[in-house]
């Protein structure tokens, strides 16, 4: 239920953003009426994909609740709740919505209108809506693999990929070469090939050079003090964490009491992991980022390789972080 909840909340973060917003005031005495514009019959969703549920409302005040529902109404599950924006009575709101990796030949989706929260519902209008079948990119991502949305999303942006067999082995190490061509590309960054290279490992005929002196000229990536680049080397998740926060400019955070027992004040990498935890980068109910001990306490494994599917977690929500 944590992870759930962690991912509507997530989700609701990055990609559900009100169009209108207003203080909340008192509900008027008039007549209300809820009215949805979109869907307003019939349309056909792709799964994964944004939409914009669209509603008016005769009222200012109390607060708007979206549903959906894939099984005629019999129940409902939450998309949003929140203060209701319109200023004045008819006046539009939206919604972004981020359609379940599911098919449905019928659905419906509801607009709320309510006093308060937890009180009853004063008004509701419903539209109903298809959800496309979705093709998986990888045999071993199934729908309900953790990392499902993040694989998908940024496959389809080009930024990671299978294996020539069309596996995509998510649970594999990503080496620091395949991380700088990852991080730039997500970036929205080309590769660079320079007359000379910036590390005698990496040289120009080496697949990744151009991705690798890119990622360097941008500063998301260094090397080491020897100057190597050490590109078949596995990267960490602090090496990772550290360059995704240096890349979003974040200032720094130092609390006193670190969030994770396995990363102390003393660690090179405390400070990016704890800023990259308090801007909300690394999720501490997913089980698959953070572990627990038999005490209770909170585990990052800082030095463990990066997996790909850990990769493409971080590398999206840093991306839509650092959208303008």
């Amino acid at each position: 239920m944590k992870l759930m909840a962690f991912r509507n909340f997530l989700t609701s973060m990055l990609l559900g953003v009100l169009v209108i917003s207003v203080p909340v005031v008192f509900p008027t005495e008039e007549p209300l009426s809820v009215t949805l514009i979109q869907p307003n019959g019939g349309e056909t969703l792709a799964a994964l994909k944004v939409f914009e549920i669209q509603w008016t409302t005769s009222a200012t005040g109390g607060n708007i609740g979206l549903q959906y529902s894939l099984d005629s109404g019999k129940t409902w599950t939450d998309i949003a709740y929140f203060p209701n924006p319109a200023s004045k009575g008819g006046e539009k709101g939206a919604y972004v919505w981020l359609v379940p990796p599911v098919k449905s030949d019928h659905g419906r989706i509801r607009v709320i209108w309510s006093p308060k929260w937890g009180e009853s519902v004063w008004d509701v209008s419903d539209g109903d809506f298809a959800i496309q079948k979705i093709e998986l990119a990888f045999p071993d991502v199934p729908l309900d693999y953790w990392a499902f949305q993040e694989i998908s999303a940024l496959t389809e942006a080009g930024v990671i990929s299978g294996y020539p067999d069309g596996a995509f082995r998510p649970d594999n190490p990503v080496s620091r070469a395949e991380f700088a061509k990852m991080v730039l590309l997500s970036f929205g960054l080309s590769p660079i090939k320079p007359e000379r290279a910036t590390f005698p490992d990496v040289p120009p005929e080496h697949w990744a050079f151009g991705y690798v002196e890119a990622a360097v000229k941008a500063g998301l990536v260094k090397g080491y003090p020897d100057g190597a680049f050490k590109p078949d080397g596995e990267i960490t998740k602090a090496e990772m964490i550290t360059v995704l926060v240096r890349s979003l400019g974040w200032v720094i955070i130092l609390p006193s009491s670190p969030t994770f027992s396995d990363c102390s004040p003393e660690d090179w990498y405390y400070r990016y992991i704890e800023t990259a935890s308090g801007n909300g980068l690394i999720p501490l109910d997913v089980p698959q980022i953070v572990r627990t001990d038999s005490s209770g306490a909170l585990l990052f494994d800082p030095a463990l390789p990066a997996t790909r599917a850990q990769t493409a977690f971080f590398l999206l929500h840093a991306k839509e972080i650092k959208k303008p």
